[in-house]
């Protein structure tokens, strides 16, 4: 019975919203964090600055995440057509435009060490990404669930 459920959750095609969100969850974190150790890698030793970093750091989270979206969360096997790149590369370039708004506010505008006592430079930048990446993965989910692999809610 327990092998069964999580074959269906983790396994199985499946295009119950539930499940799907959950692989979403899990896939978008797997990226978030290739995403924010890239980051954190470009920021501290790379020395980049943080909003270059950020958009490099998405790019590569981009990837990972189209992947998995596409093959394990939606199932989407067909031949991928130049509509629904276009569709997820412009929700996704939505999504990067609102987390470097965010990181900037958060890190430029001292947001993190002024109203919540953030001292550490390296601390503040991982803490907006971060926040960047809660903050976008909601309007992330629903987007590309209806308008790039074209799946009906629940």
């Amino acid at each position: 019975m327990l092998y069964k459920r999580i074959k269906n959750i983790f396994i199985i095609e499946n295009s119950n919203t539930f499940i799907q969100y959950f692989r979403f969850a899990v896939s978008g974190g797997l990226a978030a964090g290739i995403s924010i150790l890239t980051f954190y890698f470009l920021i501290s030793f790379i020395e980049l600055q943080h909003l270059v970093a950020n958009s490099f750091s998405w790019c590569v989270g981009l990837i990972v995440e189209y992947l998995l979206n596409r093959f394990w969360v939606f199932n989407a096997k067909k031949n991928t057509s130049v509509k629904q790149v276009s569709y997820f590369l412009i929700i996704s370039l939505g999504c990067l435009i609102f987390s470097n708004i965010v990181i900037y506010i958060l890190v430029d505008l001292n947001v993190l060490s002024n109203f919540f006592g953030f001292e550490n430079l390296t601390t503040i930048k991982v803490t907006a990404k971060i926040i960047s990446v809660l903050l976008n993965s909601v309007w992330d989910f629903f987007a590309k669930k209806l308008l790039v692999f074209k799946m009906k809610p629940l």
